[in-house]
């Protein structure tokens, strides 16, 4: 936020502190303008005398330097002839009163579209270090937009907050009235985050709010003052008392941003050397000398040539490219140099700049990667980093972990997650599990790859670090076929998900994903292409691709999600998107969609034939992903997946036999077979 800084209690505040055109010194000077003839020294164009007010386009510049433009596409007055009424404005503190807007003042009519006023000192090669005026308008907007140029073209865009409505008279019934005392210190701006201004230039008032092509709105400026510098503070104007210096250090490239120490983190031989630049900024606006010189510096740098009473001019910077060197051929450490910033001219200024460079030894890893990992037996995976050393002050680089990557299904790790650190002298300890849910009998593993960065431990980047290769660990696993009598009792309220209860063969996997028990029931599946003569191909009335799995429910009519699982390499793409959890009906000899014999379930034939069905919503994704989007245990709601197996789920509340494959079309049911599957399965607990 701008800062409001009042100047004391004065009726106006330029009446003391300014003096009135005069010159302070040979550079700095106040002006201070009412924008009458007699009062001002000025010749302002008002309407007793030629010309008539500012054109459009047009622009007045004081003796003093100060131009003021007009782009408001109509003429800009300096006289008594407004319309807007007078107001007061108090301070918070009760401390003044002051009227704005009486006698001669500059008013406008703003017409067309992006009418602007400005006021700029680059025409005298001036800038103002300070600029204020009472500011209103007639508009139902208290926030008038500015922009703010400095000499060297950075420029800031803020609303400025009125502080003050008005009633603005007869002639604006529709219009309220705002204004203020606005107050422009140029390191003011330098609080707004991205804005560095050494001075102002050049100020610019967007008047869109009172922008009318047909009637009328206005705005009006009175008790214009500034404080400026008749040389351009940007390119390196200055002068007067050494005194009013004021010497820092500032980065290369950013002279306004100071520097409390630069660091930077090397591994060692990783380059052959470097080089620093830094900047010295006199913030004040005097000019002087100054001097720099190392009063503490280890033994990989070579100092620069240093300036040895150099001038320096008010609100300008020094460039010392470079302050100084250094060699990475040298023992891992942290390496400092201090230098030590004088003012000659101003006593008790000065400065430090710390500069502090880091070489790193590589990380010293031990691990265990030689081992083949099986998680039914152990599972345990580790590696470690040395501590730095063994010279004295040592500093030795660690690993980050950025990835962590299985090459099969089924296997996570425990104990080491991405961004955890190896630092030097510590541990990393990981246990790998294997989950056979939805995974055909057979042999799993490959491999674990862990993916890492060299870092420090505070996690600096360091700069040259070379990459570091995949740590790399075996792993294997094997799912025993389980086909038949895999069964557990569940509880009321118990969620059948958490049972583990799957079946499987070289074919096929069947699970229980979820559900609620609602009564002290035992359940099983069997698993068995030859139990009640199901087979694989057409059966009746579908292409039965899995094995069939029997489920028995102690409790017909709770809700539970049953998984088949097989591998569909003989189906072409539009066959896999069609895959259906099936459901064998004895009565009718038939299979048939599993979720059309769930209780809720309602089919109506609608005109143009398509189903709108109850209890019946399609997720072209996995039950986990169905649940993690929002979904429900609803029956009806159903899934297939394809990701080099295929997968079909479906929430039912009814059992017996179930299979998962595909139900033709009307025409199609005459096709041959489409040929035996490599079914796949999997082992539960």
């Amino acid at each position: 936020m701008l800062r409001n800084r009042l100047l004391g209690t004065l009726a106006l505040c330029f009446a003391t502190a300014l003096l009135l055109s005069h010159r302070a010194s040979a550079q700095e000077f106040d002006v201070e303008y009412y924008f009458t003839q007699a009062e001002d020294g000025e010749n302002w164009p008002d309407g007793d005398g030629a010309p008539l007010g500012i054109p459009s386009f047009g622009s007045y510049t004081t003796e003093d330097g100060v131009r003021f433009t007009n782009n408001i596409n109509n003429v800009l007055f300096v006289d008594d002839n407004f319309l807007m009424d007078v107001f007061d404005l108090n301070d918070n503190s009760g401390g003044f009163s002051q009227t704005f807007f009486e006698d001669d003042i500059v008013w406008g009519d703003p017409k067309g579209s992006n009418p602007t006023f400005s006021i700029d000192f680059e025409q005298a090669d001036m800038t103002a270090s300070f600029v204020q005026f009472d500011f209103g308008w007639t508009a139902n907007d208290a926030t008038p937009n500015f922009t703010v140029w400095d000499s060297e073209g950075e420029s800031v865009q803020f609303g400025f907050g009125l502080g003050t409505q008005f009633n603005p008279g007869f002639a604006y019934p529709d219009s309220e009235g705002w204004g203020d005392q606005l107050q422009f210190f140029y390191d003011d701006f330098n609080d707004l985050p991205g804005t560095s201004l050494i001075d102002i230039a050049r100020i610019e008032i967007d008047l869109n709010p009172v922008s009318t092509n047909t009637g009328t709105e206005q705005f009006a400026i009175d008790n214009f003052g500034a404080t400026l510098d008749m040389e351009n503070m940007g390119s390196g104007g200055g002068g007067g008392n050494p005194d009013q210096s004021d010497l820092r250090f500032g980065s290369s490239g950013q002279p306004e941003i100071e520097i409390v120490g630069l660091g930077t983190k090397y591994l060692v031989n990783s380059i052959n050397n470097g080089s620093f630049d830094v900047a010295v900024v006199n913030d004040g606006i005097g000019d002087t000398t100054y001097s720099l010189a190392f009063s503490g510096i280890d033994s990989i740098y070579t100092p620069g040539t240093l300036p040895t009473g150099e001038p320096i001019l008010g609100s300008s910077n020094e460039e010392i490219d470079p302050y100084i060197q250094f060699t990475t051929f040298a023992q891992s450490g942290e390496y400092d140099a201090q230098l030590d910033l004088t003012n000659l001219q101003k006593v008790g200024d000065t400065a430090q700049l710390l500069t502090t460079v880091e070489l790193y030894d590589a990380p010293d890893v031990t691990d265990d990667t030689g081992d083949i990992v099986d998680p039914s037996t152990d599972g345990q995976i580790s590696m470690s980093n040395a501590p730095a050393g063994p010279h004295s002050g040592a500093l030795r680089a660690g690993l980050e972990i950025n990835a962590i990557v299985f090459s099969d299904p089924g296997f996570s790790l425990t104990g080491i997650n991405p961004l955890d650190f190896l630092a030097p002298g510590t541990s990393l300890n990981g246990q790998v599990h294997f989950d056979p849910t939805g995974l055909p009998a057979g042999s799993y593993g490959g491999t674990l790859n862990l993916k890492v960065a060299m870092n420090s431990e505070a996690g600096s980047f360091l700069n040259g670090k070379p990459p570091v290769p995949d740590y790399v660990w075996n792993i294997a696993n094997q799912v025993i076929p389980v086909t038949e009598n895999a069964s557990d009792n569940a509880s009321p309220g118990q969620d059948l998900g958490e049972l583990g209860l799957g079946v499987q063969n070289n074919d096929t996997a069947a699970d229980i994903l979820g559900g609620t028990s609602t009564a002290n029931q035992s359940i099983s599946l069997d698993l068995d292409p030859d139990t009640g003569g199901f087979g694989i191909g057409f059966e009746n009335t579908a292409n039965v691709l899995s094995d069939p799995v029997d489920v028995d429910l102690g409790n017909d009519g709770d809700v539970f999600v049953l998984q088949l699982v097989f591998d569909g390499a003989g189906l072409n793409e539009t066959q896999k998107q069609k895959v259906r959890l099936l459901f064998y009906d004895e009565g009718t000899d038939t299979w048939q969609n599993a979720i059309e014999f769930n209780s809720n379930f309602k089919a109506v034939q609608l005109i143009d034939n398509a189903i709108n069905s109850e209890g019946r919503f399609f997720a072209d994704t996995s039950y986990e992903q169905y649940m993690l989007d929002g979904g429900t245990l609803t029956p009806g709601a159903h899934g297939t997946t394809v990701n080099g197996v295929i997968s079909a789920w479906a929430i039912v509340d009814h059992n017996t036999v179930f299979g998962a494959g595909i139900i033709p079309e009307p025409a199609s049911m005459g096709l041959l077979l489409v040929g035996a599957m490599a079914m796949v399965s999997r082992r539960r607990r």
